[in-house]
């Protein structure tokens, strides 16, 4: 009886460690898939931030341009507008990545599209409203990049840019707090189950004790009353 109380004692202590090398490994693969969701979505918020300051000092400088009082040529390729274009290029191609590899991102490349629809759209704008600077008609000018200016670039562009800081922002943050959460599991798991184990092996610590200092008194008893005369007596000691 005593084995058998041995060797389930003994498969519970294995059962538990397995259990929990088993819960760890499952915990750390999930940090690892959140890190990475975090990292990607890091990336993805500074590369918006990039856009979005590009696009700011490519819109700028372009109506500083045309609201001064010597209308100023517009250059085929601007810096402003190369650093603009790099900008987005750069998201496009890592949308393309992720879209690959998450197939249920693929509305980041079509916010992307609208971005770039809307940058190509604003070289014909500017290129129109310096036609009307060049023909004299400075008032229908003003109007018009007043127009663009207040309807498209603050209602249609602005507003993009800042849906995708905010859903990349919050993608890092809930990763963030995923990784946070599982660790904190992962460490309580581990000290629940190191404590249950540590528990279970001293409860099978104490049953071999018990048995062995059984067994010793026997053996000395029966030791003793043979040195005492009693050649019949026995030493019983039970497996």
């Amino acid at each position: 009886m005593f084995r058998v109380w041995l060797a389930v004692v003994s498969a519970i202590a294995v059962l538990f460690v397995v259990t929990l090398s088993a819960a760890l490994f499952w915990a750390a693969e999930t940090v690892n898939r959140n890190f990475e969701a975090y990292r990607h979505a890091a990336a993805a918020y500074e590369r918006y931030e990039r856009l979005a300051h590009e696009s700011y000092r490519y819109f700028k400088s372009e109506i500083e341009r045309l609201t001064v009082d010597q209308l100023k040529p517009l250059h085929t390729q601007s810096i402003d507008r190369e650093r603009l274009m790099e900008a987005l290029q750069q998201l496009r191609e890592a949308a393309l990545t992720q879209a690959e590899n998450h197939p249920e991102n693929r509305d980041e490349l079509f916010r992307l599209a609208k971005l770039g629809a809307f940058l190509n759209d604003s070289r014909y704008q500017f290129e129109d409203i310096e036609q009307l600077r060049k023909k004299g008609q400075d008032a229908a000018a003003r109007e018009q990049l007043t127009h663009y200016s207040a309807q498209r670039i603050d209602l249609e562009f602005q507003p993009l840019i800042d849906e995708a800081l905010r859903e990349h922002r919050e993608r890092a943050a809930k990763a963030q707090a995923e990784v946070d959460s599982l660790i904190d599991r992962s460490r309580w798991l581990a000290i629940l189950d190191g404590t249950a184990a540590t528990l279970i092996s001293l409860y099978g610590g104490v049953l071999l004790s018990r048995r062995l200092s059984r067994s010793i008194r026997a053996l000395m008893t029966g030791t003793q009353q043979i040195a005492d005369g009693n050649l019949a007596a026995r030493v019983q000691l039970s497996g």
